[in-house]
């Protein structure tokens, strides 16, 4: 049980309301591949282009897709894709 200072008055927490991120991550994939998500992985996006009435084009080597949100999830690599992150976003190589 951890202790924390809210608002001036000292609340106990305790931990067990904690959720992993793997199992959350896995919780959410596998609820949108029962909802019928075609989920590709290994997939490299090229190029994301906006596109007519707001939506955008996502370029792969196994084709392209038009879609009015794109979630951007990457890694430290960000910059081949959103050229604004470069500089913030800097990979590191692992030891």
């Amino acid at each position: 049980m951890r202790q924390r200072c809210i608002h001036g008055s000292w609340v106990r927490i305790k931990a067990e309301s904690r959720i992993g991120e793997l199992t959350a991550v896995a919780h959410v994939i596998k609820t949108c591949l029962e909802l019928g998500l075609n989920l590709q992985t290994w997939t490299p996006v090229r190029s994301v282009i906006s596109a007519k009435g707001g939506e955008w084009t996502v370029h792969t080597d196994r084709g392209a897709i038009t879609t009015p949100t794109v979630i951007h999830t990457t890694n430290a690599y960000a910059g081949a894709l959103l050229p604004e992150v470069i500089g913030p976003i800097n990979p590191v190589p692992h030891m």
